[in-house]
Formats: C-alpha cells, structure tokens, sequence
C-alpha cells in the first residue's frame, strides 16, 4: 500500500462517526480472529552445533611464533 493510499484511507475513517468506526474496528478485529499466524522462517531453521577441534593435527606453527617478526615487518615496509 503506497502512502498515499494509506492517507486516503485515514481521511475517510477519520471523516466517520463515531459508531461507524467502531463498526470498523470490530469488523477488523473479526476478521484478524480467523487469521492464521505464519511462523518466522527463522524460527524454524535448526541451527548446527559447532564441532571443535575437527582440524585437530592438521596445522602446526613454530615453538618461536614471534621468530620471523623483523623479515615479515621489512616485506610490509615498517622498518
């Protein structure tokens, strides 16, 4: 529904009597009684648990991880 749709209709309710407009909003709250509620699609994705350590062995490092700091700060340019 564009804006100006929704102005044209709020005109015209507010341009109602009063009993009209309680019409209205029994007839609206009727209608949204036999509606039915359509769940979120999120709620209804299962979530994956994480499994750590799936990579457990298949990486290694050096003990002296901070060895090669000067070398790799010359190959970026900070020295």
């Amino acid at each position: 529904m564009s804006y100006e749709q929704y102005a044209q209709i709020e005109a015209q309710v507010l341009e109602m009597p009063y009993e009209q407009k309680i019409q209205l909003l029994f007839m609206i709250a009727d209608s949204l009684k036999n509606t039915k509620v359509v769940e979120p699609v999120h709620s209804q994705i299962k979530t994956v648990k994480r499994c750590f350590g799936i990579a457990k062995g298949e990486f290694s490092y050096p003990r002296n991880f901070d060895e090669d700091n000067d070398e790799i700060a010359k190959l970026f340019g900070a020295v």
